[in-house]
């Protein structure tokens, strides 16, 4: 029975499963890789546009200069200085604060005759030398050398107010520059865009992975419906998935040894449940399309019938007849569609057997037509097996979008829900299975499939195998058995 599930609908998560919000983004990241390719190039596309647009050339003129400072006594009217680096460093620095003052900058105006400076002006000391180089930049070549030539030609008016027992020489003259120094390129743009637009993808996949209210472990899905957990079944690898066409099965000689244990356990388990005598009827659904009851409820099947068990497989999805194609079978007998138009029809001729295996099945290969579900003529079907089989599966419609397996589930002696890894969301599930509560349904327990693998001995090789599209997408009814019908719903 599911206890307070309404309640858990709605509890609190305040852990965070730091390896499996990893597991969750580079999921929703391998979702979103089209997206974030196109939202990558798009920002790397508009920074370099940006820049090109924001480029202004810059040109630079410079002028070289010696520093002396000091004399000798001896020589002093012969203006013999010696060089001193020191000297070089001092007016350098103290050459910024010359060219801010207000005696510097009305000179230079006065010299060029304009009222305002095009122009910044640096000073700059040549490491370990008595060089400085005087440097201009500005937007018009022709500015840059003018402002430089004023401010050399104003420069000793000024310095006299600010260094003492200095003289500089000028070791190389100004030129007006030809080519701007700042060339552009698009390349560091574009790569800072990228990284933008690759950080944004990133983040929205993170944001994604943290907003997703969907079942992670058994853990997680045991906390939100209070239901016993049957068997966890994880995902195989692609070279799992070639021992067979259509969706993974038992009689394939190639099936993941995993996957077997996977399936007598859940067997097992579900058998130590069901101890009162008689035929006994096991009913499997889920909330969506694609979460692989099919897969399951035809591998515990082939499972019981394997134990020796006299087992019949019933295909109730009258919009989607699925369950032959799971088990390889071909025949084209009438099937419960054509049964809920004809209750007449002879059950032994609805029955087909497995190749490999005493498993039966009833499940029309081609129904003309898609009648509506009769819960009175499928207990009538069921009560005409039950002396001859010891258990009854039936494979349902998703309850969570299509209404058939509440009405089923009063036939059903137990109940199997098939939980698929990070697909349905919390509340999806929680709401499905109190409306099967809601009928008195008996909820045995549930089997969480397509969980990553950890480790080969924990990893029992089902998956993806076969899930398809189960003729309607993902979580709606648009396509509901239209279409191309792929088995492994």
């Amino acid at each position: 029975m599911v206890k307070n599930v309404e309640a858990d609908k709605n509890q609190n998560y305040n852990y965070i499963d730091i390896s499996e919000l990893l597991s969750r983004f580079f999921r929703e990241l391998k979702k979103l890789w089209l997206p974030a390719i196109i939202v990558t190039a798009a920002f790397a596309a508009l920074f370099a546009v940006r820049a090109k647009m924001n480029y202004t050339p810059m040109y630079q003129s410079r002028a070289m200069f010696t520093v002396s400072s000091g004399y000798s006594s001896d020589d002093i009217l012969s203006y013999s200085y010696y060089y001193d680096n020191e000297a070089a460093k001092q007016l350098a620095a103290a050459f910024p604060y010359m060219l801010g003052t207000d005696v510097m900058n009305e000179l230079v105006r006065n010299e060029l005759g304009v009222s305002y400076i095009n122009g910044s002006i640096r000073a700059e000391a040549v490491a370990d030398t008595n060089l400085f180089v005087l440097t201009v930049t500005s937007s018009d070549p022709q500015d840059a050398y003018d402002i430089l030539e004023a401010v050399i030609a104003s420069y000793p008016r000024v310095a006299l107010y600010m260094v003492d027992y200095s003289q500089v020489i000028m070791k190389s003259e100004p030129t007006v520059p030809t080519a701007p120094y700042n060339s552009f390129s698009w390349k560091g743009s574009a790569v800072k865009g990228g990284i933008l637009g690759l950080g944004l993808s990133c983040l929205a996949a993170l944001v994604l992975a943290m907003m997703r209210k969907t079942i992670f472990s058994a853990a997680d899905l045991k906390a939100s419906a209070n239901v016993p957990i049957l068997a966890s079944v994880a995902r195989t690898s692609a070279k799992k998935r070639r021992s067979g066409k259509g969706m993974i099965s038992l009689t394939h000689a190639g099936v993941d040894p995993d996957f077997v244990e996977a399936m007598r356990g859940l067997r097992i388990k579900l058998l130590r449940t069901m101890t009162e005598p008689g035929a006994h009827v096991i009913l499997v659904t889920s909330t969506l399309p694609g979460e692989g009851k099919t897969t399951i409820s035809a591998n515990l099947a082939l499972s019981l019938a394997s134990s020796g068990l006299r087992t019949v497989l019933i295909d109730t999805d009258l919009r989607k007849q699925d369950t032959k194609a799971a088990v390889g079978v071909n025949d084209t007998r009438p099937g419960l569609p054509e049964y809920m138009t004809d209750s007449n029809i002879d059950v032994a001729s609805m029955l087909s057997p497995v190749p490999g295996s005493s498993l039966e099945v009833i499940c029309s290969a081609a129904a003309k037509r898609r009648p509506p579900m009769n819960a009175h003529k499928l207990e009538q079907l069921i009560e005409r097996l039950r002396p001859d089989y010891d258990y009854i599966v039936l494979d349902t419609p998703p309850c969570g979008i299509i209404s058939d397996a509440k009405f089923i589930c009063r036939c059903a002696d137990a109940i199997v829900y098939v939980v698929r890894h990070d697909y349905a969301s919390r509340n999806q599930i929680v709401d499905s299975m109190q409306e099967l509560a809601d009928q008195k349904a008996k909820l045995t327990g549930c089997v969480l499939n397509d969980t990553p693998a950890v480790s080969r001995s924990k990893r029992y090789g089902y998956g993806q195998y076969g899930y398809g599209k189960y003729g309607y997408g993902k979580t709606g009814y648009k396509k509901y058995g239209y279409g191309r019908d792929k088995a492994g719903d």
